[in-house]
């Protein structure tokens, strides 16, 4: 039963995965990603750009733009290796703002 429940709740993770690749703007579905991630990690994510391209099913130079935009919009600062959550409410923002 144990095994059972696991398997359902990854499957569940990719469900969602999928859903927001197909249905949200990259900036919503980053935001969700981000905030997800931070759950497990905290504000100091270590992620790569490549890494949370491939969490949002995107490129890496159009995660690279995003997170530039939320750099200059003090939302999130961006260091070698990852990035730290600034404003995490602006970050929540993103994820209702954008018809997510």
């Amino acid at each position: 039963m144990h095994v059972i429940g696991y398997l359902c709740g990854k499957l569940r993770q990719i469900k969602e995965r999928v859903g927001e690749a197909a249905l949200l703007p990259l900036a919503a579905a980053l935001a969700r990603r981000l905030l997800t991630l931070s759950e497990e990690f905290g504000d100091e994510i270590p992620s790569s750009q490549e890494q949370l391209a491939g969490l949002v099913s995107a490129s890496r130079e159009s995660v690279n733009r995003q997170l530039q935009a939320w750099k200059r919009e003090k939302i999130v600062g961006l260091h070698r290796g990852g990035l730290t959550i600034l404003d995490r409410a602006r970050l929540e923002q993103e994820t209702t703002a954008l018809g997510a």
